[in-house]
């Protein structure tokens, strides 16, 4: 967040009651804009549209107005673009984490969790997968070694045979 909270400004719910409209209008979750109380989640929103911006790298509402933004972002709760090509479960965290309701917003240590559940499953699936490519490229120079091997003896049994058949002739 871009301030320190001090427990004084801290309500019963657990968020806070602060000035709002702090940081850029960009990244601002719904509930800053508003000058609502927030707490730490407002820090999600922000990661969610970063997240996206990194993802698809674009701007996100790079044409809006301030005024615009408030009336599409904040009130009419539009969200940038999900392509459809990216990982679902890349594309499930970024909606979530811009929720407009803070409490549906994962927590960072969530977020920490399915990131690294994600990286290690990718390693896994390329370390598997150079095994199998590692594997079949061996089975495949085994194969193309034992057809030549093959071919040489036919090819030499071949012409040893017509050599011995024209010499006895």
């Amino acid at each position: 967040m871009s301030r320190q909270l001090e427990d004084q400004f801290r309500l019963s719910s657990g968020q806070y009651k602060l000035s709002g409209m702090t940081g850029s209008i960009r990244y601002m979750a719904p509930e800053v804009a508003k000058k609502l109380p927030y707490d730490l989640s407002v820090d999600v929103y922000s990661f969610g549209i970063i997240f996206w911006e990194i993802c698809s790298t674009l701007t996100p509402f790079d044409n809006y107005t301030a005024e615009e933004h408030s009336k599409f972002i904040i009130r009419n709760k539009k969200r940038p673009k999900i392509d459809p090509l990216w990982p679902q479960k890349w594309s499930n965290l970024i909606r979530q984490s811009w929720d407009d309701d803070g409490f549906i917003r994962p927590t960072f240590d969530e977020i920490e969790k399915l990131l690294q559940n994600e990286y290690l499953r990718k390693k896994k699936t390329e370390i598997f997968q150079q095994k199998i490519s590692t594997s079949n490229l061996a089975y495949l120079i085994k194969k193309f070694q034992s057809n030549l091997k093959n071919k040489r003896e036919t090819a030499i049994n071949g012409c040893w045979n017509a050599d011995l058949f024209t010499a006895i002739v």
